[in-house]
């Protein structure tokens, strides 16, 4: 009796479980079908996110849109490329019709990439024309999906539209190690341009004088103001003489990481030009006339002085060697050593901040050949 109502009971679960597996098995083959054919998740840009395989082969449109596509889209570069295809730069891609690259564009994104083509390589030259058609995030979604599926030429796009410089190398190296050569070139240029910043922001940072035995000298230096440095060329010049004495040391460039950078930046003619222009400068030639004189007068002036007070010979030669420099007179020597020691701080700089010797140093070559 109870057997005979449990009967239907257990046909009815049978009914249920049987449903709900065949239900099961289609939404796990609809799955597979999905990943294979490229479909992205809601969250990709919605416009080239329905572009995937089409699912139904079709040879002479594949053809068509291959041939298109290595026409406009095709980067010289990219190791995927077909045989004999020139492929387009960046700049060449630029004289590309915008209404014949938007109307590629919307074909694919509306039928979908035909199944017999490199689905990645199409993804990426999509990418590389809706990025010349000023469509940003279009263009990014076509790279990183291309880039999901290994090409290397979207990997690297992809690095040149990321923010960040650390994540941007690492891309470029990538790319580069999967055979886009560009990548490898790209990276330096992310480089220097990294370190023009660095520079330009180190030389907003305001170099701070007082740290030098000769202030107004660095801070005119510093500032190419000839009108300060003019106004006493000897001296000038004598110092920028030490300066050049510290630059041209050899071994200045082993006490600094960056030594071999360092090096670079001495001019090996600066000595020769700054005892050119002390030769033919007017003011300095009249400042070391007036010097001549003044130590001319001083030393036969002191030994008349020395024979009138009946000095010996001895007190004779000093009062005469005393008087060789006038008061307030600074000796060539301390002027020089100064700008040895000027320059020795600039150096142990340049390190962390290599712009102050160069403006200094700049200004200095500004005033020794008048450029």
């Amino acid at each position: 009796m109870n057997s005979d109502k449990e009967a239907p009971i257990k046909l009815g679960l049978l009914f249920v479980i049987i449903v709900c597996s065949s239900y099961a098995v289609s939404a796990g083959l609809k799955l597979m079908v999905m990943k294979r054919s490229g479909e992205r998740s809601s969250a990709a840009v919605a416009a080239p996110g329905s572009v995937g395989q089409s699912s139904q082969p079709n040879a002479p449109l594949a053809n068509q849109l291959n041939d298109r596509l290595n026409q406009l889209g095709a980067h010289p570069s990219d190791p995927t490329k077909p045989a004999g295809i020139p492929g387009q730069t960046d700049e060449a891609l630029a004289t590309i019709r915008l209404a014949e690259a938007a109307e590629l564009l919307e074909h694919v994104e509306q039928h979908g990439v035909p199944a017999p083509l490199d689905e990645a390589r199409i993804l990426f030259q999509l990418g590389r024309i809706a990025q010349h058609q000023q469509m940003g995030e279009r263009a990014a979604a076509y790279f990183e999906a291309a880039a999901d599926l290994g090409h290397p030429g979207a990997i690297a796009y992809l690095g040149d539209m990321e923010p960040d410089p650390d994540t941007a190398m690492a891309l470029y190296d990538e790319a580069y190690q999967r055979g886009f050569e560009p990548a490898q070139v790209w990276k330096q240029q992310l480089l220097a341009d990294l370190q023009q910043k660095q520079a330009q922001a180190a030389a907003a940072q305001k170099l701070d004088y007082t740290l030098f035995s000769e202030p107004d000298m660095i801070q005119a230096l510093y500032e190419e103001d000839m009108t300060y440095l003019n106004q006493n060329s000897r001296y000038t010049i004598v110092y920028l003489q030490g300066v050049q004495e510290l630059m041209m040391d050899s071994g200045i460039a082993f006490r600094l990481q960056n030594g071999a950078q360092f090096s670079f930046e001495k001019d090996v003619n600066l000595d020769h030009q700054l005892s050119l222009k002390l030769l033919h400068d007017p003011n300095a030639m009249q400042e070391q006339m007036q010097v001549g004189m003044q130590q001319l007068t001083g030393f036969f002036g002191a030994i008349v002085e020395a024979r009138k007070r009946g000095a010996t010979v001895t007190e004779e030669v000093q009062s005469s060697m005393k008087a060789l420099m006038p008061e307030g007179m600074v000796p060539i020597e301390t002027i020089r050593a100064r700008g040895r020691e000027d320059a020795l701080r600039l150096a142990l700089m340049y390190d962390s901040n290599p712009e102050y010797l160069r403006k200094v140093y700049g200004g200095a070559k500004q005033y020794a050949y008048g450029k």
